[in-house]
């Protein structure tokens, strides 16, 4: 009889249980469990499956589409408040000159309502010149006032429009 080294020696005797299989290395008995090799791989389909549906999947993801739609929308709302609150906040008031002193000017605002009196220093720009002459400031005058950022009562530059301008109704 020709035995092949693949060949199983291991022989097994009709009627009597096949013999456990075995660690090579080791000779210990291997536990393979209660696995019954001709048993189905298939789920039972009477059972869930574990997974999600895929009407549940895209109502999930339209939802969320739609929750970082209006989270976007009213995060650019409130961008788009603070940024014209804070070019109100800039604008150069337009109006008309009713006082001047030497280190102020008092002008009646036709771009806002109010009065607004303004500080003067020798730093500010009055008609192009640095120097803050109130000379060039007469009283009727309508003026354009940049004030300084953060503090709307101290004129950087004061730009007096001529007599004919169409700005600040006069």
């Amino acid at each position: 009889m020709d035995e092949t080294p693949d060949q199983d020696k291991t022989a097994v005797t009709p009627g009597l249980p096949e013999p456990e299989p075995t660690d090579a290395t080791s000779g210990m008995a291997i536990d393979t469990g209660d696995v019954d090799p001709e048993a189905s791989v298939e789920p039972d389909p009477g059972e869930p499956s574990g997974g999600v549906s895929k009407g549940v999947l895209v109502v999930s993801i339209l939802l969320t589409a739609l929750l970082a739609g209006v989270a976007g929308l009213v995060i650019g709302w409130k961008v788009e408040q603070q940024r014209v609150k804070d070019d109100l906040a800039n604008i150069r008031p337009i109006g008309t000159v009713t006082a001047v002193d030497d280190d102020s000017v008092t002008v009646k605002l036709s771009s806002a309502s109010g009065t607004r009196t303004y500080e003067i220093s020798d730093a500010t720009i009055i008609a192009g010149e640095a120097g803050g002459d109130t000379s060039q400031l007469p009283p009727g005058s309508t003026v354009l006032v940049k004030s300084a950022s953060g503090d709307n009562a101290k004129a950087v530059e004061i730009v007096v429009l001529p007599e004919n301008t169409t700005y600040g109704g006069s």
